[in-house]
């Protein structure tokens, strides 16, 4: 169980306590009926004797039952307490996932874009380079024009034919040579440069899906160990129901004891003024009865139940069949 909300130990040692509670009640109980058994009873007023020794047990027992039944309401408050806190903690909880969730999801799509885009990139290098390519073959083409002289040849040949345009065309046209081997290197220049930038777009593209990856697993691990505390929680206040229910039920049945108890110090007390110190027997013994049946329906519970509840329980229900069989006779 989760210390903060439950602790087993204290739970272990409340429920000790109420059942030493509990036992001293049964004995009390038990030696209340061996007193009245062994009481003188005058035959003709049906009175019995040793009032003192019989309204000490029935007060000692009557404190027993009262302090289990104060424990109990305590603990069924601290219970109260602990279910409030868990299902605030499990909203909490659950908010963290729904948010864990929303998350990945945002990275889902994050890490597909850059997918995408890292795609277009790469395509974009491709043609960077064939670009590239494109502008070298072209000035090689130009280079190797130039190294045979056949641009010189062209513009050689203007001029022998015509000499006095040559000297006009001849200039132009090596010009327009020149002028192409120089967009051919601008040209290249240019290819590598879209190179470089696409190729740091795919660089960088790169790292966001690595990242984005990295974060989606470590989100998915702080998704499971989420789940994990969420099952932890909601077997806590599974077990907390339980309890609540078997705490409750031991109380309601520590209330029904108490009652008969009140009972029957109420009759012994109105005997009391009006005997003298003596007890009518016929009167109390109904009222044993139904204390003795409520005590022994809460000590029949399993988490009262003792290593000494059994012999106990066995003693007080024989006393009072003795007791009963001895108004019947």
């Amino acid at each position: 169980m989760s210390q903060y909300y439950l602790s087993s130990v204290n739970d272990l040692q409340s429920m000790e306590a109420i059942s030493r509670l509990m036992q001293e009640g049964i004995w009390s109980l038990s030696n209340m009926c061996t007193s009245l058994f062994n009481a003188h009873v005058d035959p003709v007023t049906d009175m019995c004797s040793n009032f003192q020794q019989i309204r000490g047990h029935i007060e000692h027992a009557d404190r027993c039952l009262k302090e289990s039944e104060r424990i109990l309401k305590g603990k069924l408050t601290c219970l109260d307490e602990c279910m409030v806190r868990l299902t605030k903690e499990q909203q909490h909880v659950q908010q963290e996932k729904q948010e864990k969730n929303l998350t990945i999801e945002t990275l889902h799509r994050r890490k597909k874009s850059a997918e995408e885009s890292l795609n277009a990139s790469n395509a974009a290098v491709k043609q960077a380079e064939r670009n590239q390519e494109a502008a070298e073959y072209e000035l090689e083409k130009m280079e190797e024009m130039k190294t045979s002289g056949k641009l010189v040849v062209i513009a050689g040949a203007v001029i022998t034919a015509v000499p006095v345009v040559g000297w006009f065309a001849g200039p132009p046209i090596l010009f327009d040579g020149i002028e192409t081997i120089v967009k051919a290197e601008a040209a290249i220049v240019n290819a590598k440069n879209e190179v470089k930038e696409c190729m740091s777009q795919m660089w960088k593209h790169t790292i966001n899906i690595e990242d984005y990856r990295s974060r989606i697993s470590k989100t998915q691990n702080e998704i499971k160990r989420t789940n994990q505390t969420l099952n932890n929680v909601q077997s806590n206040i599974e077990w907390l129901q339980q309890r609540l229910v078997a705490i409750a039920q031991i109380q309601h049945n520590f209330k029904a004891a108490v009652y008969h108890m009140n009972v029957l110090s109420g009759r012994v007390n109105v005997l009391e003024i009006h005997t003298g110190g003596c007890i009518y027997w016929e009167p109390v013994i109904k009222i044993i009865q139904d204390v003795g049946n409520a005590v022994i329906t809460i000590a029949h519970n399993q988490l009262l139940n003792g290593q000494n509840v059994p012999a106990l329980i066995n003693t007080l229900s024989e006393n009072i069949r003795v007791i009963s069989q001895q108004v019947c006779q």
